[in-house]
């Protein structure tokens, strides 16, 4: 038991140090680095945005995602209390049907006690019955970042 422990300690650590992330953005609400080599982005909200620089930025991100084929995306949320639900509405509609087709995993680090997982289990749920093909797109919320880690890599 110890071993299995000890192996997926191992696993997370060698897995966060493998990651070389260089910084895109960073503005006052929201900071972004990539890791063009393994696909992967990292957004880390640093304040509660506005609707407006809520949408602006997730257009932002969804851009440079798309363009550069990022597959898996942790989303640091944990200093973002909610999202209005005008943005989840707006994220559903307008944001998620851009990666029809491509095969995407979004982790959520969230806290337990706030708002924010709620709607972003909205958005999961949301996601989970939509058209768009589950195999291809897939979303989880962790209070973890090791953890959330491990589920994106594997």
């Amino acid at each position: 038991m110890l071993y299995l422990a000890f192996n997926a300690l191992d696993a997370s650590y060698r897995l966060i140090t493998m990651l070389k992330l260089e910084t895109i953005f960073h503005k006052e609400a929201l900071l972004v680095q990539v890791d063009p080599d393994h696909n992967f982005l990292k957004a880390v909200w640093l304040k509660q945005p506005t609707s407006s620089e809520f949408r602006k930025y997730i257009l932002l991100v969804t851009e440079y995602a798309l363009a550069r084929n990022i597959k898996i995306a942790l989303f640091d949320i944990r200093r973002r209390s909610y999202m209005e639900y005008c943005d989840q509405n707006w994220t559903l509609k307008e944001i998620f049907p851009l990666f029809e087709g491509n095969f995407v995993k979004f982790a959520y680090l969230t806290k337990i006690e706030g708002l924010d997982l709620m709607d972003t289990l909205r958005l999961q749920e949301a996601q989970d019955n939509s058209t768009l093909q589950k195999t291809t797109f897939k979303i989880e919320h962790f209070l973890d970042e090791e953890q959330a880690l491990t589920w994106l890599f594997e």
